[in-house]
């Protein structure tokens, strides 16, 4: 009987103390990511596009059949790891992206934990790339390259932070109910 009130008022202090599990690390392995190259050239986007599902390795390496693997120059490689979006070129000489209305890299359909709530930013080979470039959303990422100056090897890696978790309320009559059952069971 001893046992069983031990137990019933560790189980109370836990409740009320709001005691919770933590919450899965967010992680991109595993998601089913529509990756596309979009351009805007003022006579409306053109799309090419892919779905690619993040995991161990490196998911997309160009030049291959995949559509978008005809836009740019040279090889390139992109790497979908736990929290980033890696980009890296081997253009073969130096050179520019169109200064199109839009001319960049989508990601769409990202479950990353409880949603996207920032994203860092940091480039090599890049003259005129910077977070202006970046926006997001809960579930996608846009990086425009409208006009960016790259050298001959280039990249880009994008790290993503979850956004914070919304704790349930607690209804106010519970923890009297709790501690009232507390009591009971020390009685």
């Amino acid at each position: 009987m001893i046992q069983i009130r031990r137990y019933a008022i560790f189980a109370t202090a836990l409740l009320l103390a709001g005691g919770t599990l933590p919450a899965a690390a967010a992680t991109l392995v595993g998601d089913e990511i529509t990756t596309s190259y979009v351009t805007d050239e003022g006579f409306g986007p053109n799309l090419q596009t892919g779905v690619v599902t993040a995991g161990p390795g490196t998911e997309i390496v160009c030049p291959s059949v995949i559509d978008f693997c005809v836009l740019l120059n040279g090889t390139y490689s992109i790497d979908f790891g736990v929290d980033t979006i890696t980009f890296v070129q081997d253009a073969g000489e130096a050179a520019f992206y169109n200064d199109f209305d839009f001319n960049g890299w989508q990601f769409s359909g990202i479950d990353f934990g409880t949603g996207i709530a920032s994203v860092a930013l940091t480039t090599f080979g890049l003259t005129g790339l910077d977070l202006s470039d970046l926006s997001f959303t809960a579930d996608t990422i846009s990086l425009d390259l409208a006009g960016v100056e790259f050298a001959a090897l280039n990249g880009w890696t994008l790290t993503l932070a979850e956004g914070p978790v919304n704790a349930v309320p607690v209804p106010p009559a519970l923890p009297l109910a709790l501690a009232g059952l507390a009591a009971l069971a020390v009685i």
